[in-house]
């Protein structure tokens, strides 16, 4: 099974623009779609990452619709598709809180 160019995706979906003040906005994806994108740059089918995380597909789908995840949950994801997880705040001004 192959893929389409991913690369060429991503481009079209972290498309810059500017509001009306001039600043740069990056397009904010739902997190349904993040997982998709996961999915897709892993190799590996929705319903295979519900499986590994020992989860039914559909119940799977239904908290991807509800968006309702812990971040235990997203870290639990992350190593299920080979990656890591980083969560933190960042202010204006560089100051960071990390979840931990």
């Amino acid at each position: 099974k192959t893929l389409p160019n991913i690369n060429k995706y991503i481009d079209k979906i972290n498309i810059l623009v500017y509001n009306s003040i001039g600043r740069v906005v990056i397009f904010r994806m739902r997190i349904d779609e993040q997982l998709k994108m996961l999915c897709l740059k892993s190799d590996m089918s929705l319903a295979e990452m519900a499986r590994r995380l020992n989860k039914t597909p559909q119940a799977f789908n239904q908290k991807m619709k509800r968006g309702s995840f812990s971040v235990e949950e997203l870290r639990d994801i992350a190593l299920v598709a080979g990656c890591e997880l980083k969560c933190e705040f960042v202010y204006p001004n560089g100051d960071k809180v990390t979840i931990e």
